[in-house]
């Protein structure tokens, strides 16, 4: 079994996650509407900074654990 402590060289990515809270009518058919009261956690914008200064933007409801992969993808 490895151990959870960094290694030396390793480089983490600062991450913000913040979610709106489902506090107008609107959002809440919204929700209801696409089918997202299974518990997957959605972003509507993402955006990614790279070490070289160029971004990624994303758009539109997307799954975390899409961007999970998005990252793990781009740092190996």
């Amino acid at each position: 079994m490895g151990s959870s402590a960094p290694e030396d060289g390793d480089v983490f990515l600062p991450v913000d996650i913040s979610g709106p809270t489902i506090e107008d009518r609107t959002d809440a058919a919204r929700v209801e509407t696409l089918g997202l009261n299974n518990g997957t956690v959605l972003a509507n914008r993402i955006d990614i900074t790279l070490s070289d200064g160029r971004r990624i933007v994303i758009e539109g409801p997307t799954a975390l654990s899409a961007v999970v992969r998005l990252v793990q993808g781009l740092i190996t």
